[in-house]
Protein backbone atom coordinates (compact mmCIF):
# COMPACT_ATOMS: atom_id res chain seq x y z
CA UNK A 1 0.00 0.00 0.00
CA UNK A 2 2.54 2.58 -1.19
CA UNK A 3 1.63 6.10 -0.09
CA UNK A 4 -1.04 4.89 2.35
CA UNK A 5 -0.89 4.86 6.15
CA UNK A 6 -2.80 2.38 8.34
CA UNK A 7 -3.76 3.55 11.82
CA UNK A 8 -4.72 1.06 14.55
CA UNK A 9 -7.61 3.14 15.94
CA UNK A 10 -10.33 5.55 14.82
CA UNK A 11 -12.12 8.52 16.31
CA UNK A 12 -15.90 8.62 16.60
CA UNK A 13 -16.07 10.91 13.55
CA UNK A 14 -13.83 8.59 11.51
CA UNK A 15 -15.91 5.54 12.44
CA UNK A 16 -19.06 7.44 11.42
CA UNK A 17 -17.45 8.29 8.05
CA UNK A 18 -16.67 4.62 7.38
CA UNK A 19 -20.20 3.55 8.33
CA UNK A 20 -21.76 6.34 6.25
CA UNK A 21 -19.74 5.46 3.14
CA UNK A 22 -20.50 1.75 3.49
CA UNK A 23 -24.20 2.52 3.84
CA UNK A 24 -24.11 4.69 0.71
CA UNK A 25 -22.41 1.88 -1.24
CA UNK A 26 -24.96 -0.71 -0.11
CA UNK A 27 -27.92 1.55 -0.83
CA UNK A 28 -26.63 2.07 -4.35
CA UNK A 29 -26.67 -1.70 -4.89
CA UNK A 30 -29.82 -2.82 -3.06
CA UNK A 31 -31.89 0.29 -2.45
CA UNK A 32 -32.73 2.52 0.54
CA UNK A 33 -32.08 0.94 3.94
CA UNK A 34 -34.85 2.92 5.71
CA UNK A 35 -32.81 2.47 8.88
CA UNK A 36 -34.64 3.18 12.15
CA UNK A 37 -33.47 2.51 15.71
CA UNK A 38 -35.05 -0.10 17.99
CA UNK A 39 -34.06 0.65 21.57
CA UNK A 40 -35.46 -0.31 24.97
CA UNK A 41 -34.16 0.37 28.48
CA UNK A 42 -35.33 -1.17 31.78
CA UNK A 43 -34.95 0.69 35.10
CA UNK A 44 -35.57 -0.40 38.67
CA UNK A 45 -37.58 1.58 41.22
CA UNK A 46 -34.56 3.79 41.91
CA UNK A 47 -34.14 4.65 38.23
CA UNK A 48 -31.01 2.52 37.79
CA UNK A 49 -30.66 0.85 34.38
CA UNK A 50 -30.81 -2.95 34.83
CA UNK A 51 -31.35 -4.12 31.24
CA UNK A 52 -31.50 -2.87 27.69
CA UNK A 53 -31.70 -3.74 24.01
CA UNK A 54 -30.08 -1.86 21.12
CA UNK A 55 -30.88 -2.62 17.50
CA UNK A 56 -32.03 -1.20 14.19
CA UNK A 57 -34.39 -2.05 11.39
CA UNK A 58 -32.97 -1.80 7.88
CA UNK A 59 -33.61 -3.46 4.51
CA UNK A 60 -36.73 -5.18 5.85
CA UNK A 61 -34.84 -6.86 8.73
CA UNK A 62 -34.57 -6.38 12.47
CA UNK A 63 -30.97 -6.51 13.69
CA UNK A 64 -30.48 -6.87 17.45
CA UNK A 65 -26.92 -5.68 18.07
CA UNK A 66 -26.77 -5.67 21.88
CA UNK A 67 -28.89 -7.26 24.61
CA UNK A 68 -27.79 -6.81 28.23
CA UNK A 69 -29.36 -7.82 31.54
CA UNK A 70 -27.81 -7.08 34.93
CA UNK A 71 -26.45 -10.26 36.50
CA UNK A 72 -28.86 -10.07 39.45
CA UNK A 73 -31.82 -9.85 37.06
CA UNK A 74 -30.85 -12.74 34.80
CA UNK A 75 -33.29 -15.64 34.73
CA UNK A 76 -36.20 -13.35 35.56
CA UNK A 77 -37.51 -13.20 31.99
CA UNK A 78 -36.45 -9.58 31.39
CA UNK A 79 -34.23 -10.49 28.41
CA UNK A 80 -36.96 -12.59 26.83
CA UNK A 81 -39.44 -9.74 27.30
CA UNK A 82 -37.07 -7.28 25.60
CA UNK A 83 -36.62 -9.61 22.62
CA UNK A 84 -40.37 -10.05 22.39
CA UNK A 85 -40.86 -6.27 22.40
CA UNK A 86 -38.28 -5.93 19.60
CA UNK A 87 -40.01 -8.64 17.57
CA UNK A 88 -43.40 -7.00 18.17
CA UNK A 89 -41.96 -3.73 16.84
CA UNK A 90 -40.59 -5.58 13.80
CA UNK A 91 -44.03 -7.03 13.13
CA UNK A 92 -45.58 -3.58 13.53
CA UNK A 93 -43.17 -2.35 10.85
CA UNK A 94 -43.95 -5.48 8.77
CA UNK A 95 -40.33 -6.65 8.81
CA UNK A 96 -38.40 -9.90 9.08
CA UNK A 97 -36.45 -10.75 12.24
CA UNK A 98 -32.71 -11.30 12.69
CA UNK A 99 -32.09 -11.74 16.44
CA UNK A 100 -28.77 -11.42 18.22
CA UNK A 101 -26.54 -14.50 18.19
CA UNK A 102 -26.66 -16.36 21.48
CA UNK A 103 -30.20 -15.29 22.42
CA UNK A 104 -32.64 -17.10 20.13
CA UNK A 105 -31.67 -19.04 16.99
CA UNK A 106 -30.52 -16.80 14.17
CA UNK A 107 -31.89 -17.34 10.68
CA UNK A 108 -29.76 -19.82 8.71
CA UNK A 109 -29.28 -18.78 5.11
CA UNK A 110 -27.07 -19.32 2.08
CA UNK A 111 -26.56 -17.59 -1.24
CA UNK A 112 -27.31 -19.75 -4.25
CA UNK A 113 -27.16 -19.33 -8.02
CA UNK A 114 -29.81 -20.11 -10.63
CA UNK A 115 -28.01 -22.40 -13.09
CA UNK A 116 -28.80 -23.66 -16.60
CA UNK A 117 -30.29 -26.88 -15.24
CA UNK A 118 -32.68 -24.86 -13.02
CA UNK A 119 -34.40 -23.16 -15.98
CA UNK A 120 -37.69 -24.13 -17.60
CA UNK A 121 -39.14 -23.34 -21.03
CA UNK A 122 -40.11 -19.82 -19.85
CA UNK A 123 -36.46 -18.99 -19.03
CA UNK A 124 -36.94 -18.74 -15.27
CA UNK A 125 -36.42 -21.18 -12.39
CA UNK A 126 -38.66 -24.22 -12.69
CA UNK A 127 -40.79 -25.30 -9.74
CA UNK A 128 -38.77 -28.46 -9.03
CA UNK A 129 -35.57 -26.38 -8.91
CA UNK A 130 -36.97 -24.53 -5.90
CA UNK A 131 -37.65 -27.89 -4.23
CA UNK A 132 -34.12 -29.11 -5.02
CA UNK A 133 -32.48 -26.02 -3.57
CA UNK A 134 -34.72 -26.20 -0.50
CA UNK A 135 -33.54 -29.79 0.06
CA UNK A 136 -29.91 -28.73 -0.47
CA UNK A 137 -30.24 -26.02 2.18
CA UNK A 138 -31.76 -28.48 4.65
CA UNK A 139 -28.73 -30.75 4.25
CA UNK A 140 -26.37 -27.77 4.59
CA UNK A 141 -28.09 -26.75 7.82
CA UNK A 142 -27.71 -30.19 9.37
CA UNK A 143 -24.12 -30.59 8.14
CA UNK A 144 -23.16 -27.29 9.79
CA UNK A 145 -24.81 -28.45 13.03
CA UNK A 146 -22.82 -31.67 13.36
CA UNK A 147 -24.95 -33.95 11.16
CA UNK A 148 -23.27 -34.50 7.76
CA UNK A 149 -24.54 -37.20 5.40
CA UNK A 150 -22.15 -39.79 6.87
CA UNK A 151 -23.83 -39.35 10.25
CA UNK A 152 -27.32 -39.83 8.78
CA UNK A 153 -26.07 -43.04 7.12
CA UNK A 154 -24.64 -44.22 10.44
CA UNK A 155 -27.92 -43.49 12.22
CA UNK A 156 -29.90 -45.21 9.48
CA UNK A 157 -32.49 -42.42 9.23
CA UNK A 158 -33.29 -39.59 6.88
CA UNK A 159 -35.87 -36.86 6.23
CA UNK A 160 -38.95 -37.87 4.26
CA UNK A 161 -41.33 -35.24 2.85
CA UNK A 162 -45.05 -35.99 2.65
CA UNK A 163 -46.14 -32.67 1.13
CA UNK A 164 -44.48 -29.68 -0.56
CA UNK A 165 -46.24 -26.36 -1.11
CA UNK A 166 -44.67 -23.69 -3.32
CA UNK A 167 -45.85 -20.07 -3.48
CA UNK A 168 -44.40 -17.91 -6.25
CA UNK A 169 -44.03 -14.12 -6.06
CA UNK A 170 -41.18 -13.14 -8.41
CA UNK A 171 -39.15 -14.70 -11.22
CA UNK A 172 -35.56 -15.83 -10.79
CA UNK A 173 -33.67 -15.97 -14.08
CA UNK A 174 -30.51 -17.66 -15.36
CA UNK A 175 -27.33 -16.85 -13.37
CA UNK A 176 -29.31 -14.71 -10.94
CA UNK A 177 -28.06 -14.92 -7.37
CA UNK A 178 -30.55 -15.51 -4.58
CA UNK A 179 -30.59 -15.70 -0.80
CA UNK A 180 -32.33 -18.78 0.64
CA UNK A 181 -33.41 -19.09 4.28
CA UNK A 182 -34.66 -21.99 6.38
CA UNK A 183 -36.95 -21.97 9.41
CA UNK A 184 -39.14 -24.41 11.32
CA UNK A 185 -42.86 -23.82 10.84
CA UNK A 186 -43.83 -26.84 12.94
CA UNK A 187 -42.29 -29.53 15.12
CA UNK A 188 -43.60 -32.31 17.32
CA UNK A 189 -42.42 -32.51 20.93
CA UNK A 190 -40.64 -35.80 20.20
CA UNK A 191 -39.03 -34.34 17.04
CA UNK A 192 -40.46 -37.04 14.76
CA UNK A 193 -42.57 -34.70 12.63
CA UNK A 194 -41.65 -31.32 11.16
CA UNK A 195 -42.74 -28.52 8.86
CA UNK A 196 -39.81 -26.65 7.30
CA UNK A 197 -40.15 -23.40 5.38
CA UNK A 198 -37.63 -22.07 2.88
CA UNK A 199 -37.86 -18.56 1.50
CA UNK A 200 -36.09 -17.41 -1.67
CA UNK A 201 -35.12 -13.75 -1.86
CA UNK A 202 -33.76 -11.91 -4.88
CA UNK A 203 -30.72 -9.78 -4.15
CA UNK A 204 -32.89 -6.63 -4.17
CA UNK A 205 -34.57 -8.04 -1.05
CA UNK A 206 -37.87 -9.00 -2.68
CA UNK A 207 -39.39 -12.37 -1.85
CA UNK A 208 -39.40 -14.61 -4.95
CA UNK A 209 -40.82 -17.87 -3.62
CA UNK A 210 -41.71 -19.78 -0.46
CA UNK A 211 -41.46 -23.57 -0.06
CA UNK A 212 -43.22 -25.26 2.86
CA UNK A 213 -42.39 -28.94 3.34
CA UNK A 214 -44.17 -31.27 5.77
CA UNK A 215 -42.53 -34.54 6.76
CA UNK A 216 -40.75 -36.58 9.38
CA UNK A 217 -37.78 -38.83 10.08
CA UNK A 218 -37.79 -42.21 8.32
CA UNK A 219 -36.06 -45.32 9.67
CA UNK A 220 -34.33 -46.84 6.63
CA UNK A 221 -34.78 -50.43 7.85
CA UNK A 222 -38.21 -50.29 9.49
CA UNK A 223 -39.54 -47.99 6.72
CA UNK A 224 -41.62 -45.95 9.15
CA UNK A 225 -41.39 -42.68 11.06
CA UNK A 226 -39.27 -42.79 14.20
CA UNK A 227 -38.30 -40.49 17.04
CA UNK A 228 -34.86 -39.09 16.06
CA UNK A 229 -31.86 -39.21 18.42
CA UNK A 230 -31.16 -36.29 20.74
CA UNK A 231 -28.39 -34.96 18.50
CA UNK A 232 -30.88 -34.46 15.68
CA UNK A 233 -33.58 -33.08 17.96
CA UNK A 234 -31.04 -30.61 19.30
CA UNK A 235 -30.20 -29.43 15.77
CA UNK A 236 -33.90 -28.92 15.02
CA UNK A 237 -34.28 -26.84 18.18
CA UNK A 238 -31.49 -24.57 16.90
CA UNK A 239 -33.49 -23.78 13.76
CA UNK A 240 -35.18 -20.38 13.68
CA UNK A 241 -39.00 -20.53 13.93
CA UNK A 242 -41.66 -18.84 11.84
CA UNK A 243 -44.32 -16.55 13.29
CA UNK A 244 -46.98 -19.20 12.62
CA UNK A 245 -44.97 -22.05 14.20
CA UNK A 246 -47.21 -24.92 15.34
CA UNK A 247 -46.65 -27.85 17.67
CA UNK A 248 -47.35 -31.07 15.73
CA UNK A 249 -48.68 -34.39 17.12
CA UNK A 250 -45.99 -36.66 18.54
CA UNK A 251 -45.68 -40.29 17.42
CA UNK A 252 -46.48 -41.60 20.86
CA UNK A 253 -49.62 -39.43 20.95
CA UNK A 254 -50.75 -39.98 17.38
CA UNK A 255 -50.10 -43.72 17.56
Amino acid sequence: MTGLRVEPSTSADEAATIARNLLAFNELRIGPSNEQPVQFVVRDDDGVIVAGLLGVTRWQWLYVAKLWVDEQRRGSGVGTQLLQMAEDEARRRDLHRRPARGTVPAMFEKRMLATWGDMDYNAHMRNTAFLDKAADLRLMFFAEHGLPMDEFLRLGIGPVVRKDEVDYMREIRLLEEMRVTIAAAGLSDDGARFIIRNEFFRMDGSLAARVTSSGGWLDHLARKLVVPPESLQGAMRLMSRTDDFAVLPSLRVAG
